[in-house]
């Protein structure tokens, strides 16, 4: 029997949308406590501060710096992932950065270089295998209950790139 383990200590670069996700999925987990925040708005850092009690930073290198962050979580706008990912391994942290890596071929060679060399953990992105409606839409298919499945198409627009940040 394995010893149980002390949870991942978690830091959230960016308190927008894709971060408050990663919020309620973290505080939801038993292996993962919330220990610090970082984003440049001070009214996210306020709400985290009064829901979390914890450490919260306007600037990234801090949460690179803070002893208690084992883990940083990168939500930041797109231009930010890849720097912020080898800064945070540069500081010892295990990454995980939202989707995309970096916005360049050779930015996600530094990354992939980084974490290569320093040996922690990279994990980029997520899967939507397991959200309910894509297990919905497998059950579904493997039923039959719709009959043979012949093509899907699915189109999803998301102007992220194009909102002001």
């Amino acid at each position: 029997m394995r010893a149980a383990q002390p949870p991942i200590r978690l830091g959230i670069a960016g308190l927008g949308l894709a971060g408050s996700f990663m919020i309620r999925a973290a505080v939801a987990h038993p292996r993962i406590a919330l220990c610090a925040a970082m984003d440049p708005l001070s009214r996210p850092r306020e709400a985290f501060v009064r829901q979390f009690d914890a450490p919260v930073y306007s600037d990234f290198y801090d949460l690179c710096r803070d002893p208690s962050v084992e883990a940083i979580y990168i939500s930041s706008p797109h231009r930010f992932h890849a720097s912020q990912a080898v800064e945070a391994m540069q500081h010892g942290k295990h990454v995980l950065v939202e989707k995309p890596l970096a916005l360049t071929l050779a930015e996600c060679d530094e990354v992939v270089a980084a974490a290569d060399g320093s040996g922690l953990h990279l994990i980029v992105g997520h899967t939507h295998a397991f959200d309910p409606n894509i297990r919905e839409m497998h059950r579904l298919i493997e039923s039959g209950e719709l009959g043979k499945l012949g093509m899907i198409h699915t189109f999803n627009y998301n102007d992220f790139l194009l909102r002001p940040h």
